[in-house]
């Protein structure tokens, strides 16, 4: 149903003075509240406003409870002839502004008000009538009240006392007996049963508006792309994105992008539950999928997918066709800010190191650029054509990789430029002394650039600067689906009981990249027995853990076990 259909029939329960029972359902935070709180709003607005109780039944564990909770509010909401406010906020502005004597002079009368609580409770509740009532979240509802005392109560406040009665409901979370019985008193009671589902871009345009700035627009649009309908998570994420461009003013808009995308994937993900959306866990770990078809232990030990398995297939669709986070620094804290509910203090300084790498990135597009024309085109020739790449090289030198670097070495050599390209290298391993290992040729990826002159000065860099790895370092640079042998070989001589130490000290992506390397470790390493060993040791301390508690055997079986636990 539209949402100006229920707009339209709320205002009219808001209105018309003709006693009904109108039944609101819809998911949560679609936003049953917000509209109902509009139409009392714009009745409010009329000449003569109606009488008005909103109760929430979160919680409230009896009929009495709920019948007192609605005498309260209804009370709490009349007004005052002539005067400003209602008989609530006066009352709350004679208690908190009362002196303390006058407060004492009261409490011998405090015992007599508990044997006349009964009583006073039905002539409280006596006076609601020709009003409207807004009895809220009807699926929160406490154990010890029953759905059939709320419609129950409906129908009376309807018959016996001329009130317009809106009873709201996310009917997906009414399960069993609570949903057979609303219904029942769906067909013997409610007059109007209006369901609320908006679009994702009706539910976009209440909380955006027509006139959304920049930085908003772009959240909508990736709501919009994920068909997110739930107007409090919408809500929600508006409220953590402005606080993002608040916090990072001034920042490159490109790193402002970035955050944007990562707020919308992890928030939707995180806040609206069903498993429709990526988790944030799947998110920033979603090299999974791929472990465990290149020689993993599959779920289910079979060909087929599992249903998390399929379940991650729709997920990476979603990242694929929206976008996806890439671990960034900024973008894992943009996570925890998901989780939390805040920012993190650090936020700025995460972004302003994104936006160096950026730059970095941008570079080395740049230089990709020029050396693909070189190669795929006759345009320029001559000195002015190497002079202009020398300078294209030289700009590109922190953001490349030996590699790269090798192209233009050896065009520089064959054009007779040989010490202009060995200066060009003799640069390029001064700025990039801050990492390393970019020298080791154990860890390029086509090991035949490391050679002749050009791969002995990278060598004797590498033994220059390159610091040994620990077992901890070696374990987290190594990757199921990206790795060398000699960092394999590393892990493969630790210890059993280091390992065991790295993996229980683990948690989250750490601890999954963990253990799915170790099993792997064989086939990294093929060539040496030990990382097959210890492949094999660390299998068996699993399923020995595994042994020892179920609940530890559940939380392994995607690693281990060939008929999960569902």
């Amino acid at each position: 149903m539209s949402i100006d259909i229920v707009q339209q029939r709320l205002s009219a329960a808001c209105i018309e003075d003709i006693p009904k029972v109108v039944f609101l359902t819809g998911g949560w935070g679609e936003g049953k509240t917000h509209h109902w709180r509009i139409a009392l709003k714009a009745a409010q607005a009329q000449a003569k406003p109606p009488k008005f109780a909103y109760v929430s039944l979160f919680g409230i564990n009896s009929l009495t409870d709920a019948r007192r909770r609605l005498a309260e509010e209804f009370v709490a909401a009349i007004r005052i002839p002539g005067e400003e406010g209602t008989l609530g906020s006066k009352v709350s502005e004679i208690t908190t502004t009362a002196k303390y004597m006058q407060a004492i002079k009261l409490l011998p009368l405090v015992p007599f008000l508990g044997k006349a609580d009964t009583l006073l409770n039905e002539l409280s509740f006596s006076v609601v009538r020709n009003a409207v009532i807004c009895i809220d979240d009807i699926e929160r509802k406490g154990a010890g009240l029953s759905v059939a005392d709320i419609f129950g109560l409906a129908s009376f406040l309807k018959e016996e006392r001329s009130c317009r009665v809106v009873l709201i409901a996310n009917d997906k979370k009414l399960e069993g007996n609570d949903a057979t019985t609303a219904q029942i008193f769906l067909e013997k009671v409610v007059d109007e049963h209006v369901r609320f589902s908006p679009t994702a871009q009706e539910a976009c345009d209440i909380v955006f508006g027509v006139d959304s700035d920049h930085f908003t627009m772009m959240l909508k649009n990736h709501l919009l792309s994920l068909n997110v309908a739930n107007i409090r998570v919408i809500r929600r994420l508006e409220r953590l994105v402005t606080a993002m461009t608040s916090t990072l003013n001034g920042i490159d808009e490109e790193v402002l992008k970035i955050g944007i995308l990562a707020l919308a994937i992890f928030g939707v993900g995180h806040y609206i539950p069903g498993g429709d959306y990526p988790s944030i866990d799947f998110t920033l770990g979603r090299n999974e999928m791929r472990w465990l078809r290149s020689g993993g232990i599959r779920a289910n030990g079979s060909g087929s997918p599992t249903e998390d398995e399929a379940r991650h297939a729709k997920w990476n669709e979603i990242l694929n066709r929206v976008g996806s986070p890439s671990n960034d620094p900024l973008e894992v804290a943009l996570a925890d800010a998901i989780r939390n509910g805040y920012l993190g203090n650090n936020l700025r300084q995460l972004a302003e190191n994104l936006v160096g790498r950026l730059e970095m990135r941008h570079l080395s597009e740049q230089y990709h650029q020029v050396w693909s024309d070189f190669w795929h085109s006759l345009n320029g020739t001559g000195n002015e054509l190497l002079d202009s790449l020398a300078q294209t090289t030289r700009t590109a030198l922190a953001a490349i990789g030996p590699g790269d670097l090798r192209q233009g070495y050896d065009v520089f050599v064959a054009a007779g430029r040989e010490a202009q390209a060995e200066a060009l290298l003799a640069e390029f391993i001064e700025i990039n002394r801050w990492r390393p290992h970019i020298f080791d040729r154990s860890k390029a990826a086509f090991p035949e650039n490391f050679i002749g002159r050009f791969g002995e000065q990278l060598d004797a860099a590498a033994a220059l600067y390159i610091v040994p790895l620990t077992t901890e370092e070696a374990l987290d640079r190594l990757d199921v689906n990206a790795y060398n042998a000699d960092t394999a070989s590393i892990v493969a001589q630790a210890p059993l009981e280091v390992l065991e130490q790295l993996i229980k000290a683990s948690t989250g992506h750490k601890f999954r990249s963990r253990v799915r390397v170790l099993l792997a470790l064989g086939s990294m390493a093929p060539n040496d027995p030990a990382a097959t060993d210890t492949s094999a040791r660390f299998a068996a301390m699993l399923r020995a853990w595994a042994d020892e508690d179920p609940i530890t055997a559940i939380r392994l079986q995607h690693y281990l076990s060939s008929n999960p636990v569902s």
